[in-house]
Formats: structure tokens, sequence, C-alpha cells
């Protein structure tokens, strides 16, 4: 199948990497019901990412004729003998006004329906939006019969909501732990409290119960033993000096009666 560039400025770009196939038409029936098959416009609308419909009403409007096309058998037929180089002129238009970028020619777009019913193109290479001309008869078309969003687009968009949803998610369970761990932290800090009152009160009571043990009958007992033996002690130094004095005197009586003798 022999191809081309899109878009009649590239049709001298060797390396355009952009390309569709060259139209194939062919003249059926006789008299009234002549028409014309674009036999390849399944594989041109591929290749321009615009559904077949489009290309084929388009025909039909510039032409002021009947146009349909088949989505079961994938025929484009538009009622009247019309040659290839009329109609690949009329696509040529086409490309112009619904396929290439505004802004950088770039044939890469996507069909967009604003809410306020405007037809726009969106580039994938440059981001620029182009305002269709809501004026040309094909609009009408566009707006009854919207493109079918990319799947991919849409995979990103639940992948955007499923990531927002974890964040949330994830957010959430911080503020929970974060909670519990204050929770743990006062926790702990009534605990310590509580042990060190407990360790005070034991302490107070060690030593009132060390104060009553001095007080008690054992020890009162001590103290009067001891005050006693304090008021014995000058008597038994008394009792001692006397009996040393006499024990003096007896010896001195026995020296002088070994002396007289």
């Amino acid at each position: 199948m022999a191809l081309q560039n899109i878009g009649a400025g590239n049709s001298d770009d060797a390396f355009y990497r952009y390309k569709m196939p060259k139209m194939i038409t062919k003249i059926e029936g006789r008299g009234n019901g002549i028409k014309t098959n674009v036999v390849n416009m399944v594989d041109i609308a591929k290749a321009l990412a615009r559904p077949a419909s489009y290309t084929t009403k388009y025909f039909g409007c510039e032409l002021g004729a009947q146009s349909k096309f088949d989505e079961k058998t994938g025929t484009s037929h538009v009622n009247g003998a019309h040659d290839t180089a009329k109609l690949a002129g009329l696509l040529e238009n086409f490309i112009k006004k619904y396929v290439q970028c505004y802004g950088c020619g770039n044939p890469e777009t996507e069909v967009v329906i604003t809410k306020t019913q405007m037809i726009t193109l969106k580039c994938a290479a440059c981001g620029f939006v182009s305002d269709v001309d809501m004026r040309d008869k094909l609009t009408s078309f566009i707006l009854k019969n919207p493109p079918e969003q990319k799947k991919g687009s849409k995979d990103k968009k639940a992948m955007r909501r499923a990531e927002k949803e974890r964040l949330k998610e994830g957010e959430a369970a911080d503020e929970e732990q974060k909670k519990l761990r204050k929770e743990s932290v006062k926790k702990k800090g009534s605990s310590a409290s509580s042990k060190d009152a407990a360790s005070k009160g034991a302490s107070t009571k060690k030593m009132s119960s060390i104060s009553d043990e001095d007080r008690s009958p054992a020890g009162s007992q001590s103290d009067e033993n001891e005050a006693q033996q304090q008021q014995q002690r000058p008597m038994m130094i008394m009792m001692m000096m006397i009996f040393n004095g006499r024990r003096t005197l007896l010896w001195r009586q026995l020296a002088k009666e070994f002396r007289n003798s």
C-alpha cells in the first residue's frame, strides 16, 4: 500500500514520520444510482486518528451530496461520480481544519468537546488548544456524534483518582498513628508518675516504721538500763577505793609484825 505524508506542506519531507495511505476510489452503479466508493477510508481514518464517519460526512457536506459510512462493512459511499484528485483535495482541507494543530501543524491532536459545546483540537506535541470554526457544517455532526475517548485517557484518570484516594488513606493512617503515639506517651508519663508516687509512699512508710521502732518499749528499756548503769558507776568506784585502802592497811600491819619478830 502506497503511503504519503499527512498534510500538503509536508509532502516533500522524506523523513516525516506521520504518514497515511493514498486514497483509492471506485465508481459504482449507473444512472441516478451512481456512487463513489472510497475503498481505503478506514485505513485513512486510522492514520488520521479520526472516525471514518467524519471524513465521509465532510465529503458529503462539501459536495452537496448524500454520503454514508457503514460501520458494519466499513464502506464509505458518496452519491455521484467523483474523481480521486477532487476527493483528495477535500481530505486535505479536512486535515487542516480537524486534524493538524493550528499552532505547530502537528497532526497528533485530539478532538475535545467543551462544556459550552465548542470543538477544540488539543495538540499532544506542543499542548496548543485550537478552536475549530463552529460555522462549518461538519461541526453539528461531530457534536451529535462525539468521538470516543481513548482508553488510555480513561485509565489515566482512573489511576489519578486511585492515587488521590491512596494519598488520602495514607494521610488518615498517619494521623491515626500520631494520635496513638501521643496517647502512648501520655500513658507512659502517667504510669511513671504513679510509680514515683508509690516509691515515695513506700519510703515514707519505711521511715515511719523506723521511727516507730525507735519509739518501741525495747528501745525505752535499753535507755533506762544505761541510765541506771551511769548512776551505779560512782558507787562502784567508791567501793573499789575502800577495798583497796583496807588491803593496803593489812599489808602494812603484816610488815610491822614481821619486823618486830
